[in-house]
């Protein structure tokens, strides 16, 4: 005659708490280092942007004989990128000139209320300085 186990299969409910346990320690320890991974691509963007911005100014400089704060059409005929407008404020400043010298600062300023405000303002020159925060070696960390 043949027996019929009456076992019930899946998880206990100890099973199941210690499985969430560790799926909830691997977020908490792999969270801070997306956000940072995140932060980092989100800076990658606004630099090549104000790269992009930079060389448009030297050409603007070369067809009109000065630089302008104009960064859509009528001046560089550019556009801000969405992911770079989402966290920055993008403009230009012509108020640096030296001895009549016509220069330009081309400044991505952080949002405060976005990820990247810890950030620290971005910035580069006519002279190609770039800085981040005020220090020129945090353009690329």
């Amino acid at each position: 005659m043949l027996k019929m186990k009456n076992k019930n299969s899946g998880f206990t409910l100890i099973e199941l708490m210690i499985a969430l346990a560790v799926i909830g320690i691997l977020a908490v320890l792999a969270w801070p280092s997306y956000r940072n991974h995140v932060i980092r691509g989100n800076r990658a963007a606004a630099q090549s942007q104000l790269m992009d911005l930079a060389n448009r100014e030297q050409h603007f400089l070369l067809a009109e004989r000065a630089y302008t704060t104009v960064i859509g059409a009528g001046g560089l005929g550019a556009a801000i990128a969405d992911d770079v407008g989402k966290f920055y404020t993008v403009g230009i400043s012509l108020d640096c000139a030296v001895n009549d010298v016509p220069c330009y600062e081309i400044i991505a300023t952080p949002i405060a209320t976005e990820m990247q405000k810890d950030d620290g303002v971005l910035l580069i020159d006519s002279s190609g300085h770039k800085t981040r925060g005020g220090v020129a070696s945090q353009w690329n960390r």
